[in-house]
């Protein structure tokens, strides 16, 4: 399979901010439509919480044009809104085989 049949795709990494729990639980059915909407527009590959409790986090893997129409984008996310994410690093990911799995 081609990558370059693809659209970019980009990795980004949340850290959500410390003491963060109460609240990321009460918006969290906001956040998941959020994502679900971003998913059934193609823009959303892949989403998930990162299983680490001292450092609590997801990933995200989005497929848009450019990391600053990815920031827009995520921009709109109700845990960003409420200043939930202390960290939000958004990287090109450039798949060397595997995408068929991703992207379909």
């Amino acid at each position: 399979m081609d990558p370059q049949a693809f659209p970019a795709l980009y990795a980004v990494r949340y850290e959500y901010t410390r003491g963060s729990a109460t609240a990321r639980d009460t918006l969290r059915p906001d956040h998941i439509r959020f994502l679900e909407d971003l998913h059934g527009r193609g823009q959303l590959a892949a989403s998930g919480r990162l299983e680490d409790d001292a450092s609590p986090g997801a990933l995200l893997v989005i497929s848009v044009g450019s990391p600053h129409e990815v920031a827009r984008l995520l921009d709109g996310d109700p845990f960003w809104s409420a200043g939930l994410i202390e960290t939000r690093d958004i990287r090109r990911w450039n798949v060397a085989f595997g995408l068929e799995g991703i992207i379909k």
